[in-house]
């Protein structure tokens, strides 16, 4: 299947999405509305970009092919294993003598690695879905949903109770309540044949609206009612539509540059922004943002260069 480069853009454009999540681009009193903007947009906005990534890997996996599933499980976990290690001095002091959170880590990954590892399951559990529980389309879409709820229950109702419930995020934030429903809606829309004609292009543009208004619902209540940021019902409604419009539309050719340097950005962002944040003590977010977007590009590229000779970084 050749490249999309609207496809590419897009997955460079959510990269920086993820950046605003682990850069909130809000300080001072919530009351204020620049802190109310900020919000809407870290903890808004920008939480589409995960379950679109979900999403696109979901659609381009292919579960009928054993070989190609396992070589593809093979990618992933030298990524993760390489990454993991790259990253081991922002967390070894945390590991030196607390085997507990070694085994936490290695098992739901540093930061933001917990995408590649929760990536790993998902693809693991819906090819052993699609194999031995042959389910159809609507029945899998139905369980994956059930999932999410399940994911976002425990989010806002379950982790709520204990003490700290920043420190159970591992409970709902995770392959089976997160990743597994957006990969296999990836995995539907490629399997679901069907014309995107005016009218279907109209529809997703409807539930694009209505989902960013709910959403951003969702983030305000989440503010004001002290809720999870990760799981919001609204992205069921939002993030599809906004997949079939990439994946269903007239496809632009295009090389692997851009879509290498999006996957670069994501790996080398946490790293980057640490840098900053330890350079630039106490300055804002808002701007340290651009400032690590710049630098990720800049560091992605040598990785990208890098990449092209080791090929096991990206």
């Amino acid at each position: 299947m050749e490249r999309n480069a609207n496809l590419d853009i897009a997955k460079l454009s959510l990269s920086f999405l993820v950046i605003a999540v682990h850069l909130p681009l809000y300080s001072g009193a919530s009351e204020d509305s620049a802190y109310m903007i900020g919000w809407l947009f870290s903890n808004g906005i920008s939480r589409i970009a995960v379950p679109c990534f979900f999403m696109i890997n979901g659609y381009f996996v292919n579960l009928t092919d054993k070989t190609k599933v396992k070589k593809y499980m093979t990618h992933l976990l030298i990524l993760y294993a390489v990454w993991m290690l790259l990253y081991l001095p922002a967390y070894y002091q945390s590991v030196v003598g607390n085997p507990k959170y070694l085994v936490k880590l290695i098992v739901f990954g540093f930061h933001h690695l917990w995408y590649v590892i929760s990536l790993i399951f998902a693809t693991i559990f819906l090819y052993l879905i699609k194999r031995y529980l042959p389910v159809s389309q609507r029945m899998l879409m139905v369980l994956v949903i059930g999932l999410f709820i399940v994911g976002y229950v425990i989010q806002d109702v379950v982790a709520p109770r204990f003490k700290q419930p920043q420190h159970y995020v591992v409970m709902y934030r995770n392959f089976l309540f997160f990743g597994l429903p957006f990969f296999a809606f990836g995995h539907i829309i490629r399997n679901t044949h069907f014309e995107l004609d005016a009218r279907a292009r109209r529809n997703c543009y409807i539930a694009i609206l209505i989902g960013t208004v709910t959403l951003l619902i969702e983030s305000y209540l989440s503010l004001k009612y002290k809720l999870g940021v990760n799981l919001y019902i609204s992205l069921l409604f939002l993030c599809p539509p906004i997949m079939i419009l990439l994946f269903k539309s007239k496809w632009r050719k295009s090389d692997s540059l851009v879509a290498d340097i999006a996957n670069a950005v994501f790996f080398t962002h946490t790293g980057v922004i640490l840098f900053l944040q330890d350079y630039f003590g106490g300055m804002p977010n808002v701007y340290l943002f651009p400032m690590a977007v710049c630098l990720s590009i800049i560091v992605s590229y040598v990785v990208y260069t890098l990449n092209r000779r080791l090929k096991f970084l990206l």
